[in-house]
């Protein structure tokens, strides 16, 4: 199955190819779509999107049409997906404490938003809770925020805490950034469809400690996320050749930051749940800056915290940020060398 076939269709193609479905056996038209796409739910959502077709009822449940799909469109369940559905309640105070100026670049990026995507969709991949949605609502931003997580606890926390007069504005998306999966959700196996969206369906993607979780890749997900939206958003911690310059920086973020709020005995519990194996999904800094540069005419950089660092790519110079937070780029999280990076 050719799934790039269906990532590169136009939104008129996709609903042409979801004509299939207004036949009476259910199974064999499914058969067909799977021509066209990976993913059912997403089809329904465009066809029933524009009232092509008013109702569709399916003989398959979503983990029979799961089996269907060919093995290379499948994964395993994210390493640490079990410690996110557990600490998602908690998850927004949790990662302002363990990094640092996480707030204030959190700030700065809704500030930036508003100011050059007023009115515009945003596609916030591995968005958690959709805290950077609800920021950006109550700071007076309008326009659509789509928050996609494949988490089921993150999606309880968002339906939750986001305001219902403000709905028609934020939006959760139970979906896989580049596969989908199942796993088991208060008793019953789920399943966790990958997302599989429209060209340039948004005007900016934001990725914000997502791809450290679950992939060593990184260049095909600049690429998608570029196809998804053309302007590109990306926070992530790096790792580096120089171990000791990345142990400086850890360093320097558990003594100056992070005791202030957990003991050391706290601190190291959590390397051994997060940091040990998230490790091997790290990504070298310079390799990805390069990544960056050769999809983008413009990479800016937005901050360098530690091992953490900041960027916002485009074509367009119209959306390029007017100021960036000299703090967020010099402090004192960052050893001297580290500050160098691109």
């Amino acid at each position: 199955m050719n799934f790039l076939k269906f990532r590169t269709m136009t939104k008129e193609q996709i609903l042409t190819a979801g004509t299939i479905l207004s036949g009476d056996n259910a199974e064999e038209q499914l058969q067909k779509l799977l021509e066209f796409s990976g993913d059912r739910e997403e089809i329904i959502d465009y066809i029933d999107g524009v009232n092509v077709i008013q109702s569709l009822q399916f003989s398959l449940t979503v983990n029979e049409f799961f089996d269907m799909l060919p093995d290379d469109n499948k994964m395993d369940k994210p390493f640490n997906q079990d410690f996110f559905n557990d600490i998602a309640v908690e998850f927004d105070t949790h990662v302002k404490q363990s990094i640092p100026l996480f707030g204030q670049f959190q700030s700065y990026v809704s500030s930036f938003i508003a100011d050059k995507f007023q009115g515009k969709s945003i596609l916030d991949i591995c968005g958690s809770t959709g805290e950077l949605g609800r920021q950006l609502i109550f700071g007076g931003w309008r326009g659509h925020y789509d928050c996609l997580d494949g988490s089921p606890e993150m999606r309880d926390v968002f339906n939750s805490v986001t305001p219902q007069n403000v709905r028609e504005h934020l939006n959760f998306i139970m979906a896989g950034f580049s596969g989908g999966w199942k796993e088991e959700y208060k008793g019953e196996e789920i399943h966790i469809p990958e997302y599989i969206g429209v060209n340039n369906n948004h005007s900016l993607a934001v990725e914000v400690l997502g791809f450290q979780f679950f992939t060593k890749e990184r260049l095909e997900h600049i690429k998608e996320m570029k196809r998804l939206a053309g302007n590109c958003l990306f926070f992530q911690k790096f790792s580096t050749q120089d171990d000791s310059q990345w142990q400086e920086n850890e360093d320097l973020k558990n003594t100056l930051h992070k005791s202030l709020f957990f003991s050391e005995q706290e601190i190291k519990e959590k390397k051994e749940v997060v940091l040990d194996n998230m490790r091997d999904y790290l990504y070298n800094q310079n390799d990805f800056t390069s990544h960056l540069e050769s999809e983008f005419k413009y990479v800016i950089k937005l901050a360098q915290i530690g091992n953490f660092a900041g960027y916002y790519c485009t074509n367009d110079v119209s959306t390029l940020p007017d100021y960036v937070n000299p703090y967020l780029l010099d402090n004192q999280f960052t050893s001297t060398e580290t500050k160098k990076r691109k």
